[in-house]
């Protein structure tokens, strides 16, 4: 377990790491945190294959079980939402949801019952600013419970940036309205 951490202590508190290996996992799986608030426990799955393992569920020391779900198995590790169980004998409560297109990029996201939601547009398909100009420009129009946000973006660097956004503002994106370019060296305008 060399380069694992085994403990963190702090104002004389101290929380306590345990891994478990697999033979068939390079990396070992945390399995549980203890400190003053009790003993945290993590419970992993591994793949058909045995050589990818994921998270599943954390049971608190109060009984409680925040839970997993992986519903695409095309991706073994795209999370597809987090549930909420406050004791072993009640039902769980869905919290997330999150949903992949084809290529692997998550697409979709709600929570608070749906009350909260985003879709991205991700068409044009463009996916690479390394073959585009300078004078190239990406759209993405994100979708959610407050209207249509716009975001443009250009080649950067090889990387595509943020260059402006209009519309109405929607949980976790960048602010609207907003413009700007880079220069060359990197510097905003």
């Amino acid at each position: 377990l060399a380069h694992q951490i085994q403990t963190i202590t702090s104002n004389n508190q101290h929380l306590r790491f345990e891994y478990q290996t697999h033979p068939t996992l390079q990396t070992p799986l945390l399995h549980a945190i203890t400190g003053p608030f009790g003993t945290l426990y993590y419970h992993h799955e591994l793949d058909d294959s045995g050589q990818a393992a994921r998270l599943i569920r954390v049971q608190y020391p109060d009984g409680r079980r925040l839970i997993y779900h992986y519903e695409q198995p095309q991706f073994f590790h795209a999370l597809t939402g987090v549930s909420l169980q406050f004791a072993q004998d009640l039902p769980a409560q869905r919290m997330h949801y999150w949903w992949y297109d084809a290529q692997g990029r998550a697409f979709f996201s709600a929570r608070q019952r749906g009350q909260q939601w985003i879709r991205i547009d991700f068409e044009p398909q463009t996916t690479t600013p390394k073959n585009t100009s300078a004078a190239a420009r990406l759209q993405r129009q994100v979708y959610s419970a407050q209207g249509l946000s716009l975001f443009e973006f250009s080649p950067h660097q090889q990387q595509w940036r943020l260059t402006a956004s209009q519309g109405v503002p929607c949980p976790g994106c960048p602010p609207v309205p907003m413009h700007h370019e880079h220069r060359a060296e990197g510097q905003h305008l």
